[in-house]
Order: C-alpha cells, then structure tokens, then sequence
C-alpha cells in the first residue's frame, strides 16, 4: 500500500487514471503513479510517496485490457531487475512488443520546452526522451528495474477484452537494478535477443532552440517485415511534448519502426511531424549504428526543394504549428534534384501577434516585403528588401485594432491577411 491518497491506476476501460485510497493493497503486476499535492511549492519542497509491501517471487499474471483505450500501465512485481526481451518474448499472443517509459524531465521554466514524455523499447531498439545535455535523456536499456512500471499495449489484431501477461522468475537478472525512470541512471548491459538480431539503425530527433525534443528510431532489423510488427514498431504514444516526429506504417504514427532486411540505398521513407509551435525547428542525426557508418544519410525538404546532408549538420527550418505528413523524406542517395517551384496558398502564410508586435511565418518561400494597413487602407509599417521566411516586428507602435498585413514572397506572389492586434 502508499503512504497518501495520492496515488493512481490505469483504467483502459475508460482510457483514464484512477484514484486510488491510501489503504488500498496493490495488485502485483499492476504499475501505479504517485504524484505530489496541487499548490504552489516555493521554495521547491520534497514530497514522497512511499508504495510498501513485500517483493513477489514465481510466477505473476497481469491483466491485459483492450477497451476504449489499449495501453495498460503494468510494472516489474519482483526485486530484481527483468529482462524486457523474455517479458517481450513470452507476451506476444497478448501484447505489441513496444514497452513505454514515462520520463519526468524540467518542468517549463521562461519558456524553454523539455517536457516530460514517454521512452520506448522494442526489439529494433530505444528512443529517449531529451538531449544527455540537458536531462540525462536515459535511453531505455532493456532492464527493468524493480518497481519500474511501464505502458504496453494490447495486441493490435485482439477483439476487445481482459487478456493475461506473464511474468516469471525467467525473465529475472542479477545486477541491471539501476535504471529506474525519474533518476536518468543508466546501464551498459546487453539484451538478451535483440542484440543477436542484425540491425543497421539511424536515431533522428525533432528540436526548438528553447529545448523542445523528441526522438524517433528507423531500423532495418532481422525478422522485420515493412508491415506493421507488434516487435519492432512502436507506436508514438503522446505525452503533451510540444513536438513529434514519426514515420509510418499503415494509419499507425511510429516511434520506433523496424523494416525488412536487405537495405537498399533507393529506399525512400516519409518523415512525418507535429508542432504547437511557430517558428524555427531542427532535425537531427542523433546516432546511428550498423551499415549506416559508412552510408549517407540524406533529408529531403519538399517544401524548399533541398536535399540536406544529415551527417554534416542537423537542417533547419520553419514551420507553423499542425501536423505535417508530406514536407520530409529520408533518403539514402544524393540525387540531383529538378527545379520545383512550391505552389503557395493563402493557408501558407501566417501572421501572429504577440505582446503587440506581428510575426509572419511564410515556411516555403522567403519573404520580401512587409506591408502593414489600419482597415481604411493607410499604411502603418512597411518593410523591404527582406530575405526570410520568419519576420517579427520588435517596435511597431499601434494601437489596439484590426490590421489587413500584406506579405510579398521572392516569386512576387502577395497576399494580404486580416489580424486583430491587441
């Protein structure tokens, strides 16, 4: 049992936390959440929740839920650390073979985003969470510590129902005890199967400058097929990250993805994102193992019509907030690209007003001129000769009222928007 009443369950059936009373015996193989009470902690305090009782031994049955919602938060029963690839292994009638870690990183401080997300583990391998220089960024090892609980869904192909993990003294290892998700500790060890498995990986991240991050994994990994495999892929599973980036198999969003072996260099694999933000992003190579040491790594912005270097540096870019499927794909060959001029829509171009000052976002094509209107038609600001695709005004002094922005691009294409300027 805990020590307070704040303390929660997972409940698939209604996709939703549930509390739990401080009295309350726990379950064996059931994960559970402590958090600290609602208020404001300054100075900053320490607030523990103390879960107690006796470690488990032999074999454990879990439930297994596929309902309105199809991850079950369940957690290591024993007083050692578990092996994730015999755990994995001894499941996969039941669950997909991805296990989600949830990593509590800083919280948002003068507007810089390392939020806290899941770390992920499969067969092709692990994702983390943020940059080793801000947080840690612990990559999950394939050790479960004791007391460690983690998400991991239902099988995709299951109706819906109660099914039942596994877990028994097999799975269980000496040493590998450390990494516990909250302190980013961390191990060498190997794994058990999927370290006997070929794979040639490449690790890529999404960033902003002000420390939003998120990971993703492309393998190419024996026994992998190009269809979705409950082993190898992993499904995104968001955590409130300000950003995403994925690949995909099916109508699924994947974190982690593993392909089919041969890996051929004429392969092309569509990079999808997701924002909150405006402005200026990076993507970049993370890491990358097996083949990928000597094989170019290439990124190709549709958008802008440029083929980028992934090994010589992260690519830069602007964007508006939304979720964006068509812009990137990654490519293994320097092709020579044809001219292509982006066709550009009223939808392209945003304008957003921020502490009484205007910033335009044009992620396509570079903008030229600025011209700013009251709604009678005078003109109240104006700007030329600009070659950028993020504007932002720093003294534009007008009062409160609807503004018409005209924005000129390099193609001499213009569009005026209407905005409200507070």
């Amino acid at each position: 049992m805990a020590t307070n009443s704040l303390f929660y369950k997972f409940n698939p059936a209604i996709n939703n936390w549930v509390n739990q009373p401080g009295a309350t015996t726990m379950t064996q193989g059931v994960g559970y959440i402590g958090r600290a009470p609602s208020g404001t902690y300054s100075p900053t305090k320490i607030v523990e929740t103390s879960f107690v009782g006796v470690p488990s031994n032999g074999v454990i049955n879990t439930s297994i839920v596929k309902s309105t919602g199809t991850y079950s938060l369940i957690g290591n029963p024993y007083p050692s650390a578990i092996d994730v690839d015999l755990f994995i292994a001894a499941n996969t009638s039941v669950t997909n073979g991805t296990v989600y870690f949830w990593t509590h990183n800083t919280a948002i401080t003068n507007n810089v985003y390392t939020a806290n997300d899941y770390a992920k583990y499969n067969f092709t391998g692990a994702v983390r969470t943020s940059t080793s220089a801000i947080t840690g960024g612990a990559l999950p090892t394939g050790k479960i510590a004791a007391g460690q609980g983690f998400f991991i869904e239902a099988k995709s192909s299951s109706a819906n129902g109660t099914y039942s993990a596994t877990f028994n003294n097999a799975m269980r290892i000496s040493a590998n005890n450390t990494q516990f998700f909250k302190n980013n500790a961390s191990t060498n060890a190997v794994n058990s199967i999927s370290q006997a498995l070929e794979r040639h990986r490449v690790w890529l991240s999404l960033r902003s400058s002000l420390g939003s991050y998120n990971q993703m994994l492309l393998g190419y990994v024996q026994g992998a097929t190009n269809d979705f495999d409950s082993l190898f892929d992993g499904k995104t599973l968001a955590g409130g990250n300000s950003v995403s980036i994925y690949t995909r198999a099916g109508a699924d969003q994947l974190a982690i993805q593993g392909k089919s072996l041969p890996f051929s260099e004429a392969d092309v694999i569509p990079i999808g994102y997701s924002t909150t933000l405006n402005g200026e992003l990076s993507i970049n190579l993370d890491d990358f193992d097996g083949l990928f040491t000597n094989q170019n790594v290439y990124l190709l912005d549709k958008t802008a019509n440029i083929l980028h270097d992934l090994k010589a540096m992260p690519y830069t870019f602007i964007t508006t907030n939304g979720n964006f499927e068509q812009r990137f794909e990654l490519r293994f060959i320097n092709q020579t690209l044809g001219i292509t001029i982006p066709t550009i829509t009223d939808n392209d171009i945003k304008i957003i007003t921020t502490n009484h000052q205007l910033e335009v976002i044009s992620p396509a094509m570079a903008i030229t001129n600025i011209q700013v209107f009251d709604i009678l038609g005078k003109l109240l600001f104006t700007q030329n000769d600009l070659n950028t695709n993020l504007f932002q005004t720093n003294s534009l002094l007008i009062a409160p009222q609807i503004l018409l922005v005209k924005v000129t691009l390099e193609n001499q294409q213009s569009f005026t928007k209407k905005t409200l300027i507070k």
